[in-house]
C-alpha cells in the first residue's frame, strides 16, 4: 500500500547474500503494527485491511542514513575503522565490503574495529549509515 510521498507499506526480511543491493537500512526496532495507528496509505474504508495487517505483521524502524549501530560478523575478514560494510550471507549481520569505493549495495562504514575468532561471530559496531 501507498499513500502520497511519505507514506508506504511493504513486506521486509533479513537479507541473506552477500552484497545484495536490496538492503536500504538496518532494523533499529520492531513493535506491533497497530490497526488503530495506521499509516495514511491505508484509506479509512480499508479497516479489514488494516486489522488483517495488525494480526500478522510488525513494524520497522529503519536506519538508513545518519549515525548508530550495526550487527557485523566474521564472514568478510576483520573489520578496521573506516571500512565500508555490506550485507553478509549471515541473516542480519553486515561484514567487510572488501574495497573502498562506495557501491548500490553499500549499507555503512564502520567507525570502529572488529576481529572475530571465527566467520559467523557476530559483533555490534558503531557506524554511519550510507544506503538512504
Amino acid at each position: 500500500m501507498r499513500s502520497g510521498l511519505d507514506d508506504a507499506v511493504g513486506v521486509n526480511a533479513l537479507a541473506d547474500t552477500v552484497a545484495d543491493p536490496r538492503v536500504y537500512g538496518v532494523i533499529s526496532r520492531r513493535v506491533p503494527f497497530e490497526a488503530g495507528a495506521m499509516m495514511a496509505a491505508f484509506p479509512q474504508q480499508a479497516a479489514a485491511l488494516r486489522d488483517y495487517c495488525a494480526e500478522r505483521f510488525d513494524r520497522l524502524v529503519i536506519n538508513s542514513l545518519g549515525e548508530g549501530l550495526i550487527n557485523v560478523c566474521g564472514r568478510g575478514g576483520d573489520i578496521a575503522a573506516g571500512d565500508l560494510l555490506c550485507a553478509s550471507s549471515l541473516p542480519g549481520a553486515g561484514q567487510r565490503q572488501g574495497d573502498g569505493v562506495m557501491r548500490a549495495f553499500t549499507v555503512a562504514k564502520a567507525r570502529e574495529a572488529a576481529t572475530f575468532s571465527n566467520p559467523d561471530e557476530v559483533r555490534r559496531i558503531a557506524c554511519t549509515y550510507h544506503c538512504g
